[in-house]
This record gives C-alpha cells, structure tokens and sequence, in this order.
C-alpha cells in the first residue's frame, strides 16, 4: 500500500545529504550509462552491417581459378587454367537449387587514362560481366539500364559507367545516355550510370569506379575466347550452402584437377562470413554485457557503504523507532526503499541520458561508410537494465537494512 509519509520521509534523507547522495547516485548513473551507449553503439555496428547486405543475397558463393598445386591425371602442379561457358551452363542443368549463375572477367591490364571522353580522360577499372551480374551485386542506377540478355547475346558494344567515373568525365551534368567513350581504345555507347548500394561487398572492383561491358563482348576484345575470370551462383531461400562445396567439386573434375587441391580453386560464401559477424556481434554484446554489470555492481557497492554509513548516522533515530513499536520489519522495508529509490533514480537518469546521446549520434551523418545505423537500444534491453537496477538497488541495502534491524532499542538510545 502506498504510505505518502514514507516516501516522505525517504525523499528528505536522500536530499539531507545532497553531495553525497549526488556522488553516491553517479556510481551507479555512469555504469548504466556505459552499458547502455556500449549496447546502443554496438546495435548500431549491426544494423550497418545488415544495411549493407540488404538487397544482397547472403546465399551466394564465388569460384575463383588459380594455378594447382598438386599434380593430377599425368598433369603436373603450378598449370594455370580457366573456367568456361560451358561450366556455367553445366551448374545451370545440374543444379536447380542454384537460381542466379554469373561470370565476369575483370581486366587487370588496363593501362593509364584507360576511360576517355572527348578530352577527358582517366584510370579505371574494367569490368565485363555477365547480364545477371547485377542479381549478384546490386547497384543503384542514377542513369539508364544495366546490360541486358539481348546485349550478351549480340555482342553489343555498350558499357554502364560508375559514378566517380561519371562524375570525373562529364563533371557530374546532364544525361550522358548514348554517349561514346573509349575504353581500352575501343568505343562504347554508355547505356546507364550505377553508384554503390554496399561500400563492404563488392565483386572484383568498386562499382563507383568501374566501367561494366558485356561479358561476350569483352571475351572477343580480350582474346579470352569462352573463358570466364571467376563464377558467382545464387542458391534460393533454404537451399544448402553445401551446394557451394559440391559445385566447386564438380568444377575441379571437369578440369582435371586433383579434389584435394584446394589451392586450385579459391571459393568462399556470404553465409559463412555473415555468420562469422554476428558470432563476432554476440561475443560483443556478451562482453558489453558482461563490463556494464560490473560497472554497476561498483555503483551498487557505493550505494550499499553508503546506506551503511547512513544507518550508522541514524542509529538513535531507528533506536526511537523501536521504542514506539517499530517492527524489524517496517525498519527492513525501509532502508531497502531507500537504497532501491537511490539506485532507480540514477539509473532511470542514466539510460535518459545513455538514449539521448545515441539519438544525437544516430542523427549525425557519417558519410558512405555508414559506420552506424539507428544506434539505440530496444525498449526490451531498457526495461531490462531496470529490472537489474532494481535487483542491485534491492542488493544495496540487503546489508545495511539487516544491520539497521540488529539495532536493540535500549542501546540506540544510549548511543552518542
């Protein structure tokens, strides 16, 4: 039942000493500040991290061809081969978990001022992929369209341009569709523009620094003939990662090369990396956690000498007390109200605080990085360090009001 007297009375002890409540309550109003921009920030670290790959299929895994290493079928180590067209149609017809298969061949013999543009020029990268690629590797189109089946299939000779290179070659005005710009020395007609949708993936080169040509295109202008620099397949929702293992496998067989090798066929898949971060984002949290709570045990353990010292101070008044019939119990309930009042207050100020910083912090712009992303914490984590205030707070004054309620009557009175 809610006694206003009570609450009265321990709303004039706690302000009887305003400094050393005040320097007892920060204790306890800096550790749960720290636990809570320490959560707030590290959601934020999350968050970004599930912006980036929002649009992206995680499912996805890449084949990238590299010499052998160990000998095989009367073939000895160190050849170097390539992957094909064919290999692409055959993960098509074997595989139906896969949705998505994409090729490319990234050029690494572009030379200076490899991008030009009436008189001006730059280096680049070059980039010639397949008409799925973008299924792969989402971008953001500010211009036009992406390369198309129909330009695969007639080896057309038309490009889409990354932003920088846009805006370093046509200064950032005007529609560029249908212009022509070399690359390499050979003329392209531009069909689109695309930005960055993800600064933390991307498939070979930064999209807003490259210039993507058809696939069939450049296998012609770079005498590659039907092979493919490296292989990119999409599972659909619920499909094994292990498809990724079995298709590397299968590759490995058709060119000869040894199962064992795993040297001779570089591949990884999104899940498993993603799966690595967020394991990397519970330890975090567990290690905030875990450093937040001893921060406020420290407070607590503040509040606790505190209320002992103040028991100490109030001896002769819980000695009146008792004379006039005060139960144990009735001095237990309480200074544990007043410890449990103390710690809540500045906890309650702390997370205010701890939530008004991460506001101001989410709304600071942080550039394409985007280092953070809604910094703040759920109404479930804030209730839930108030529940362990409130347990710590309760903790505080276990001591001291077991100690007020050894207090005999007769020998408080004579205490001086």
């Amino acid at each position: 039942m809610f006694q206003l007297d009570q609450w009265q009375e321990i709303w004039y002890t706690i302000t009887k000493n305003k400094t050393r409540s005040l320097l007892t309550a920060f204790g306890v109003f800096w550790g749960i500040l720290l636990l809570v921009l320490m959560i707030g920030f590290a959601n934020g670290f999350t968050n970004s991290l599930i912006d980036q790959f929002s649009g992206i299929n995680v499912n996805s895994g890449f084949l990238f061809p590299r010499p052998t290493s160990l000998p095989y079928d009367g073939l000895q180590s160190g050849r170097f081969w390539s992957m094909n067209n064919q290999d692409v149609e055959y993960i098509k017809a074997n595989y139906p978990e896969v949705e998505v298969v994409t090729a490319q061949i990234p050029d690494w013999s572009s030379t200076a001022d490899n991008v030009v543009y009436e008189d001006q020029a730059g280096t680049f990268s070059i980039s010639y992929v397949s008409s799925t690629f973008m299924m792969v590797n989402p971008m953001i189109l500010t211009q036009g369209r992406f390369i198309n089946a129909l330009d695969e299939m007639n080896k057309r000779k038309v490009c889409v341009l990354g932003i920088k290179i846009y805006n370093d070659l046509f200064a950032g005005k005007g529609d560029v569709l249908s212009k022509l710009v070399r690359v390499n020395g050979i003329y392209y007609r531009v069909i689109g523009v695309a930005s960055q949708r993800s600064t933390m993936f991307n498939m070979g080169s930064q999209v807003s620094e490259t210039v993507y040509i058809p696939l069939s295109t450049g296998q012609i202008v770079t005498n590659a003939g039907e092979d493919v620099g490296m292989v990119a397949l999409s599972l659909y929702k619920g499909a094994s990662s292990t498809t990724f293992d079995r298709v590397a496998d299968d590759i490995k067989t058709r060119h000869r090369i040894d199962p064992k090798d795993d040297m001779a066929l570089f591949s990884f898949d999104l899940s498993t990396m993603l799966n690595r971060f967020y394991a990397l984002f519970m330890g975090l949290r567990g290690l905030v956690w875990l450093v937040g709570i001893g921060t406020l045990l420290a407070g607590v353990v503040g509040v606790s000498n505190i209320m002992l010292v103040t028991v100490k101070e109030r001896t002769q008044e819980i000695g009146v007390r008792r004379a006039l019939g005060a139960t144990p119990r009735v001095i237990l309930q309480q200074i544990m109200l007043e410890s449990l009042t103390l710690t809540l207050l500045a906890g309650l100020f702390g997370i205010l605080v701890g939530v008004g910083i991460l506001t101001l912090v989410g709304s600071i712009p942080l550039g394409e990085s985007g280092a953070l992303v809604t910094p703040l914490i759920s109404f479930d984590v804030a209730m839930s360090s108030l529940l362990i205030l409130a347990f710590f707070g309760l903790l505080a004054g276990l001591l001291p009001s077991q100690r007020a309620v050894q207090i005999k009557a007769i020998d408080a009175l004579r205490d001086e």
